[in-house]
């Protein structure tokens, strides 16, 4: 193969893929792609959302998800970097770039439209919805938690535990829980401070692969919001592991006859 061979091969290749990309970032077409890291793909997705603002959808009626906050994060940066160009670039220039986004030259009615997007994307209140998976079902679960079931079901597990000897009060709200650890759950009596209960059960859950945060004397559970009803029934069977755990310590070593001894004294 010679060079100019090559050339126009290399130039012929490199038009494809740019018509391709051009296709791809139409938003009147549902589209997958699929190529290697660096190839394109966070252009193509910035370029749908380019031309869905030129084609005058307002800015929060656009959602972007993404696996990654430096994915969101990236796309963010590079359509306030486009946008803030088309704000101060000559007819000219900005008639290139919005040729090149959509293969086709603009009509001045286009152009017009351009110049603004750049301020009414920085006035959407929060920002452009460019969020990861994780972070959009979150928001969508703290918007509708009733209807996702999610949180009754939590709070149904946690009483639960209502009648656990180490349990004095199962309490919460929402996605929120605690547990208050008594000696004697009749009078409310509280372990000595020197034998560390609370921080016993924390302990104990972590090696069981659950986090629980010690305030006081109560136990507190505060899941993510995209915790599923499936989770939450193994975090409260690892739950309910480490309380009987910990209350074989407690009746071994004696713990709450010496709580209620003391503090009757």
């Amino acid at each position: 193969m010679t060079e100019d061979t090559l050339k126009q091969s290399l130039a012929h290749t490199l038009a494809q893929g740019i018509g391709a990309q051009v296709t791809a970032g139409d938003p009147s077409g549902s589209v997958w792609v699929s190529a290697n890291a660096g190839t394109g793909k966070t252009r193509v997705l910035v370029d749908r959302i380019s031309r869905l603002l030129l084609a005058g959808t307002p800015a929060h009626r656009i959602l972007c998800l993404t696996f990654t906050r430096a994915a969101a994060a990236e796309m963010a940066n590079r359509i306030n970097a486009s946008l803030a160009g088309w704000a101060v670039a000559d007819n000219d220039e900005l008639t290139k770039q919005i040729t090149d986004l959509t293969g086709a030259p603009p009509e001045p009615d286009m152009l017009r439209r351009a110049r603004p997007l750049f301020a009414r994307v920085l006035d959407v209140p929060g920002g452009m919805k460019i969020q990861t998976l994780h972070g959009f079902c979150e928001s969508l679960l703290g918007r509708f938690p009733i209807e996702a079931e999610v949180a009754p079901h939590f709070q149904a597990g946690l009483q639960k535990f209502a009648d656990h000897p180490l349990v004095g009060e199962a309490r919460g709200v929402g996605l929120i829980g605690a547990l208050e650890i008594v000696a004697d759950k009749a009078t409310k009596t509280p372990f000595a401070e020197n034998h560390l209960i609370g921080e016993q059960v924390v302990r104990a859950a972590q090696k069981n692969g659950l986090i629980l945060r010690p305030i006081g004397e109560s136990v507190i559970f505060a899941p993510p919001f995209i915790i599923t009803k499936a989770e939450i029934d193994d975090m409260f069977a690892r739950t309910a592991k480490v309380l009987d755990e910990i209350e074989a310590i407690v009746e071994k070593d004696g713990l709450r006859a010496a709580a209620v001894t003391a503090a009757a004294e």
